[in-house]
């Protein structure tokens, strides 16, 4: 996570300096700060949480009052639940129609929430071969050809365009886990 204190100014056009610090993290992190003495630092945490950031400026003479941000961390699995999740509601959204077959609207939600067992089970590696083999090829070809494949059980590509950027985002989270 990046923060930037470029807004940041001197009244009277002093240079300024930056100081920036970690002043709450969950118990047990190790996380960091690089950039600490710039105007720009990043955030590299280690557990899902929220870890607070606080900026302090100074022209030479003076600091600035502090400045806080907060930010909230999570998991890979946290992250993998919820874009699995997120997948689920998307096709839930996806009007009959565009589904080559009525059935493949629940085949596709069935799928996916099986694999979200997969993932909450930790079976990581079983749940982005599913993803990736029985449910991204489901809905592939507008994003790899311009248009629907014989093997889509989407047909519209603007429904394709909603699902399947979804998938490959969930699948870099994945891939993260194993």
């Amino acid at each position: 996570m990046s923060f930037n204190g470029g807004v940041s100014s001197d009244p009277n056009g002093d240079a300024i300096t930056y100081s920036w610090e970690i002043v709450s993290k969950p118990a047990g992190s190790s996380a960091y700060l690089t950039g600490a003495g710039s105007v720009t630092a990043s955030l590299h945490t280690d557990l899902a949480g929220e870890y607070v950031v606080a900026l302090i400026v100074n022209d030479g003479l003076l600091d600035s009052p502090v400045s806080t941000s907060a930010a909230v961390a999570t998991s890979y699995v946290d992250a993998a639940i919820q874009k699995l999740n997120q997948i689920i509601t998307t096709l839930n959204g996806i009007p009959l129609n565009c589904f080559k077959n009525k059935s493949h609207k629940d085949n596709l939600t069935r799928k996916v929430s099986s694999i979200l067992v997969l993932v909450e089970n930790g079976e990581y590696h079983d749940a982005y071969i599913q993803l990736d083999n029985s449910v991204l090829q489901k809905f592939d070809g507008c994003a790899q050809n311009g248009t629907p494949e014989n093997n889509d059980w989407i047909i519209c590509c603007s429904s394709q365009n909603q699902v399947y950027p979804l998938v490959i985002e969930a699948l870099a989270l994945l891939d993260n886990l194993f």
